[in-house]
């Protein structure tokens, strides 16, 4: 937008009628995702109001459309390929039947990292380690929150 004339003042790009969406984010990492999509709509959105103004042509509007929304339709596949092993640290450590089928359900991202397996290297938003907890421990509930589109 920095191209238009200084006499020119064109208003942001906004949807009359925004769609709601309910959101069950159970970590901060789900929260980071949405923050992600969130800054692609606005993006998307000054980007329509680009070609629209004459700013930007139809083919490089739809090739930036289209590479952003194929990383987040990577982004959420990917999430949504994680299965739950129930293996835990101590289970590799053991080096037993958990830990190994847990190895295998994940074998296409290669071996786990020595500094992971011993909780020395962790997300900045990684629960707390916690040893011997059951399967039935894991907290379900989530937080809600609204998108607007």
């Amino acid at each position: 937008m920095a191209k238009l004339p200084a006499t020119l003042d064109i208003s942001e790009n906004l949807s009359v009628t925004p769609v709601k969406v309910p959101l069950f984010i159970s970590n901060p990492l789900g929260f980071k995702a949405v923050y992600l999509l969130t800054n692609y709509d606005e993006l998307a959105r000054r980007i329509l109001l680009a070609q629209h103004v004459g700013l930007v042509g139809r083919r490089d509007m739809e090739v930036w459309l289209d590479e952003g929304a194929s990383v987040l339709r990577s982004l959420f596949g990917l999430a949504q390929s994680y299965q739950f092993t129930g293996a835990t640290r101590d289970d590799f450590a053991a080096n037993n039947a958990r830990a190994e089928a847990a190895r295998k359900m994940y074998e296409k991202f290669g071996e786990i990292p020595q500094d992971i397996l011993e909780g020395t290297r962790r997300s900045n938003f990684a629960p707390p380690i916690t040893r011997g907890r059951s399967d039935g421990d894991a907290d379900d509930d989530a937080d809600r929150v609204e998108l607007e589109d």
